[in-house]
């Protein structure tokens, strides 16, 4: 019974508050917004525009759970919601007032280009989880960070991320991929090996990159001696699958529900074995400024290059590395996961993406960043792969001005969600969309998609930070392991679910076996 009084408490206070934020935004927006259409075509008001209003004082309550409930595919609310209305529909959901859900890629593009200084995913959404920290006396992290606090801490940590610096990790994270082959090597047999669940291996593959990328460190997982490296990986799954029940319904404040508590403890966790390591990498760069031998340029873990600068304190720096870590460890897992068992179905293809591999590299162990840049289809497999399988149902803006979207005034302040898996799957904007076809990436073919349609790791200064690691590893992966291995699997589909990301919702198995030269 509280629990419930306490989630109507929380619905109707800010219903209430986002009614009338709403009321006054869309009054004063008609004629701005009509400045904004370029074509002389007339806009019609955000009122007209399709969609579900739900019922008094709480609005589209449902949506939250029908948001929240895991369905992908055509049962999902998104789905369902744009079969219904059609490339726009707006709902208002209790907190955060109406909500604008796109599925044009036109309209997707509006919602990008009308960013402003500070991008914001929503309001509600970043100050829920900063919320959060402040009350546990945690710095903001990048990823939640909102408004002048997130361009500061955009500004202290942009530079470790371009595309040439993050190439420099080409060494070492090939180290970490062949450790995987190794162990994969271990237990295949001349006659193959079928991993029942080849999320679980990935999912430790993609731990170990990521924590090299963030702490500079090996923190091997298949040592099952390495129980705090467990533990650590463990604390990074679970912070980013609890925070993705938390924010849609932010009732800590009146109940600390179950998944708040986990979420505290993961991030707890996460943030005690993380200062351990940031500890140790104190000592040694003290040692090596006082004897002058620092270069941030060649060190290895961007913790490091941050502590370096001096540009974040301690205390900050370790959040935004405990952000990154969780972050990139469940996507690149769950990618790499989905990456290869679509190979696994394809032979011809991966004798293909073989062929490919082998002309570049010749007898060359590792391949070298320049080597990735001259093999074209290990990219156009990455691009397919994530269009198919987008970590996130949606992105979405708080847009900052009022702007027309597919003919419609929205008004300023009003969070725009892009329905990316809908996109993904149309016949609009491709062809037998249901099939893995990485040749449709071809920059001959490629002129024909539309640019906004398939944004996976999101657009602009708010995109995804971690993006150049998350394609080297992808990268790194398949040129080390298609010239070494033959995949195959006997399952049609996977069963997914939607969470904070897309992931698989059953094992994926998958026969490994040495390939033949």
């Amino acid at each position: 019974m509280a629990f419930r009084a306490s989630i109507l408490l929380y619905s109707a206070s800010n219903t209430r508050r986002c009614a009338l934020q709403h009321v006054l935004r869309a009054s004063k927006s008609t004629a701005a917004a009509s400045q904004v259409a370029s074509d002389g075509e007339s806009t019609k008001p955000f009122s007209e525009m399709p969609g579900d209003a739900g019922w008094p004082l709480i609005g589209a309550f449902g949506s939250i759970s029908e948001l929240t409930s895991g369905k992908v595919g055509k049962e999902s609310y998104v789905y369902k919601l744009c079969a219904k209305y059609g490339p726009i529909a707006r709902v208002y959901i209790p907190g955060f007032g109406w909500t604008v859900f796109v599925n044009s890629a036109n309209a997707v593009e509006t919602m990008f280009r009308a960013e402003g200084k500070y991008p914001s995913r929503s309001s509600m959404f970043e100050h829920t989880v900063t919320n959060i920290h402040k009350h546990s006396n945690w710095p903001s992290g990048l990823i939640f960070a909102h408004g002048e606090d997130w361009k500061r801490i955009r500004s202290a940590i942009g530079k470790q991320v371009i595309p040439r610096r993050v190439g420099n990790l080409t060494p070492v994270l090939c180290d970490v991929t062949e450790d995987l082959l190794n162990h994969l090597e271990e237990t295949t047999t001349s006659n193959g090996e079928r991993i029942e669940d080849i999320t679980l291996i990935m999912t430790k593959w993609a731990f170990q990159n990521t924590a090299y990328f963030v702490f500079g460190e090996n923190l091997e997982v298949y040592n099952t001696d390495k129980r705090t490296h467990q533990e650590f990986m463990e604390a990074g799954l679970e912070f980013i699958k609890q925070v993705g029940l938390i924010v849609p319904l932010p009732i800590f404040k009146y109940f600390p529900s179950i998944a708040y508590r986990k979420f505290i403890q993961a991030t707890g966790r996460m943030r005690e074995l993380g200062k351990q390591v940031m500890e140790r990498k104190v000592v040694v760069l003290s040692e090596d400024i006082a004897r002058g031998v620092v270069d941030e340029t060649r060190a290895v873990g961007i913790l490091e290059q941050w502590l370096i600068e001096g540009k974040l304190e301690p205390e900050d720096a370790l959040t935004q590395a405990c952000d990154l870590l969780s972050a990139g460890l469940d996507t690149t897992k769950n990618t790499s996961t989905f990456l290869l068992y679509e190979l696994a179905k394809q032979p011809a293809l991966q004798d293909q993406l073989c062929t490919e591999i082998r002309t570049v590299l010749g007898n060359k162990v590792n391949p070298s960043w320049e080597d990735l840049q001259d093999i074209p289809l290990i990219r156009y497999c990455l691009k397919e792969i994530l269009r198919m399988y987008p970590a996130t149902e949606t992105n979405f803006r708080e847009i900052e001005t009022d702007t027309v979207m597919n003919g419609y005034q929205v008004p300023a302040g009003t969070s725009v969600l892009s329905c990316n898996s809908v996109m993904s799957y149309s016949t609009d904007y491709f062809d037998e969309p249901d099939k893995f076809i990485p040749e449709r990436w071809n920059k001959s073919k490629e002129d024909s998609i539309h640019p906004f349609v398939s944004l996976p790791f999101g657009f602009g200064q708010r995109g995804c930070y971690g993006r150049r690691l998350a394609e080297l590893e992808i990268y790194i992966l398949l040129t080390k392991l298609i010239p070494r291995f033959t995949l195959s699997t006997d399952q049609d589909s996977i069963a997914l679910f939607q969470g904070t990301v897309l992931k698989p919702n059953e094992p994926v198995p998958i026969t490994i076996k040495e390939r033949s030269l």
